[in-house]
């Protein structure tokens, strides 16, 4: 089995590498990336700017792959924001061109497509927990992006492409960029703890609650997928999520409980979204249904494993 993974040296992408080596022995894993960053554990590396429709289609015929698990994104919504242009052509047409190319060349290769719980945004305030039936009402632009691209697939399913449409809800581990909340927090702790900081961390909305799951719980997600690929529906749109929401406050705490220092907590009003939606969490039990898919690691683990590496990085530099 010949396995492409596209954005396969980015926070998830590293840890799916990995996972795959470990997971199917025999398998090619090669990385499609756009910088050919060569740090992952990948067989090979090519590059690919998956908003070039004419790089998508040479690096498929180059490589022949049975599965596509396509992770590239603009997947920071600030960076969304920041680029709009871009997050539309790498978020939607990148994932097309990949449709597109499969379908018409590599119709039997299977498309693992990564979407974002985001997708329903709105309609998050009417429901308790977001199942895939559920109306996606993007509220920014990344989840716009996230949700063209979803339908589109989806679309295309029914005209021959094998495609499993994943939205997976919040996810942190080592590895994820200070762009996002859990380790901007482990950060700053680290900061603070060095002497590099005044003790006080600054936050956005606190008053809201989330779904978190450790980053290897989503990655074995997209292992079971390649596993089950024989019996899956074309076009299946699957959440990844727990379940449970967590107070964003609740999770600061445990982190700063953590800490030896005494730390004050601040909100920063540039960190706070004005149209926050106060509880967003998943229901995967089609998940559980499909592809015996449940968390096996406690968020307790993602956030001790994001501290112990800020510490590493801040001591590191200096």
């Amino acid at each position: 089995m010949r396995i492409l993974v596209t954005g396969g040296t980015g926070f998830v992408g590293r840890h799916l590498v990995t996972a795959l080596r470990q997971r199917f022995a025999s398998a090619t894993v090669i990385v499609a990336t756009r910088d050919c960053n060569p740090l992952t554990d990948a067989h090979a590396v090519v590059a690919l700017d998956v908003a070039a429709y004419d790089s998508v289609v040479s690096t498929l015929a180059a490589n022949k792959p049975d599965v596509v698990v396509h992770l590239a994104a603009i997947a920071s919504q600030s960076e969304a924001q920041s680029d709009w242009q871009r997050a539309w052509n790498v978020n939607l047409h990148g994932s097309l061109n990949f449709a597109s190319a499969l379908r018409r060349n590599h119709p039997d290769c299977l498309f693992v497509h990564v979407g974002s719980g985001l997708v329903y945004g709105e309609t998050a305030r009417q429901r308790e927990r977001l199942v895939e039936t559920d109306l996606m009402r993007p509220n920014s632009l990344y989840g716009a992006t996230k949700a063209a691209a979803d339908i589109a697939l989806g679309q295309l399913a029914l005209e021959g492409l094998k495609v499993v449409r994943f939205r997976p809800f919040n996810h942190t581990g080592p590895g994820q960029t200070t762009d996002y909340a859990l380790p901007s927090f482990a950060h700053q702790i680290a900061c603070i703890e060095a002497g590099r900081q005044p003790p006080v961390i600054r936050v956005g909305n606190l008053d809201v609650i989330r779904d978190f799951l450790d980053v290897r719980d989503v990655v074995e997600a997209y292992l079971l997928a390649i596993e089950h690929r024989a019996s899956l529906e074309a076009g299946i749109a699957l959440n990844i999520a727990s379940g449970v929401g967590r107070p964003m406050a609740k999770l600061l705490a445990t982190m700063v409980a953590a800490s030896r220092t005494a730390i004050r907590v601040e909100v920063d009003p540039a960190r706070v979204r004005s149209n926050e939606i106060a509880s967003y969490v998943g229901d995967a039990s089609l998940a559980l249904e499909q592809l015996g898919w449940q968390p096996r690691h406690g968020v307790d683990e993602a956030i001790h494993g994001l501290i112990d590496e800020q510490h590493r990085l801040v001591t590191t530099s200096g």
